[in-house]
């Protein structure tokens, strides 16, 4: 995922608006940045091994490219310890 030349940075902005990068984004850039992790096909093999069902298919095309906690999770679904997900980044009307 991304490759880096020594000495040579890639230039990029990516915000959730707005995505910019001279060579193509570099996405072992970004999972260092933002410290997540890359999403590799050991982990897809556990997420259908543990839920016993074929992974999205974003996940198996390598559109979603990295995760925070997703082993956590897992672990916790492994061993039937109730859990609770939240997501998104702010309200999503003016209310």
């Amino acid at each position: 995922m991304g490759d880096h030349i020594e000495g040579q940075e890639n230039e990029q902005v990516v915000t959730p608006w707005d995505v910019e990068a001279e060579d193509g984004v570099d996405y072992g850039k970004l999972i260092r940045e933002f410290g997540s992790q890359a999403i590799d096909q050991d982990l897809i093999d556990r997420i259908e091994r543990v839920t016993g069902k074929k992974a999205h298919h974003w996940l198996r095309k390598g559109i979603f490219f990295s995760h925070r906690d997703m082993n956590i999770l897992l672990d916790k679904y492994e061993q039937g310890t109730p859990f609770y997900l939240y997501t998104g980044r702010g309200p999503s009307s003016e209310s």
